[in-house]
């Protein structure tokens, strides 16, 4: 074959190689899922998001905080439920028979979101389109808030609310002894 040809063949193969940039990566966007809580609307990251559900009655754990129901079977797994409204000290809207859950992860932690509903996937957005939370704001966790668009859509650092210390649940055989001793 033709030197030339070899070069062209060489140079096609080398750009057809090459991971495609998306729109959203060129422009530093994100896709976010919308949902709601109460009257509010909220979105998180897609990336930490793996499925919707409809809600399913948790297994009760006992000494765990109120924010945190209990644990669901899943698929051959067990998976805490947050519920994102009590977490964040919001009065509860909805029937639970009515409400969803998302699953969120990440490579240390996952749990399933109780949320009122999913409204679906968000037009892309930027860190360039938030704005930072209104001074005096009543919001319980405003270190979990990214940012609001300019059509008050609350978006949540999913990342941040990961890492949260106080859904970190961490207990010895031990110390749950102790606690349970008096009962």
């Amino acid at each position: 074959m033709h030197s030339t040809a070899k070069q062209i063949l060489r140079q096609r193969a080398y750009k057809i190689a090459q991971p495609e940039q998306t729109h959203t990566e060129a422009n530093n966007e994100q896709a976010y899922i919308e949902f709601r809580l109460g009257q509010e609307h909220y979105a998180i990251e897609a990336k930490f998001l793996s499925e919707a559900l409809r809600y399913r009655a948790p297994t009760p754990v006992p000494y765990l905080p109120h924010y945190l129901p209990g644990l669901v079977y899943l698929r051959g797994r067990f998976i805490s439920l947050l519920d994102l409204a009590a977490f964040l000290q919001l009065a509860p809207t909805t029937d639970n028979h009515q409400r969803s859950l998302m699953i969120m992860s990440d490579s240390k932690m996952e749990f399933a979101l109780v949320i009122d509903e999913v409204i679906g996937r968000c037009t892309e957005l930027s860190q360039e389109t938030l704005q930072p939370l209104a001074q005096g704001g009543q919001f319980s966790h405003p270190e979990l808030i990214a940012g609001v668009t300019e059509d008050t859509l609350i978006v949540l650092d999913g990342h941040k609310l990961l890492a949260h210390p106080a859904l970190h649940i961490y207990q010895t055989v031990e110390s749950w002894a102790s606690a349970t001793a008096n009962y």
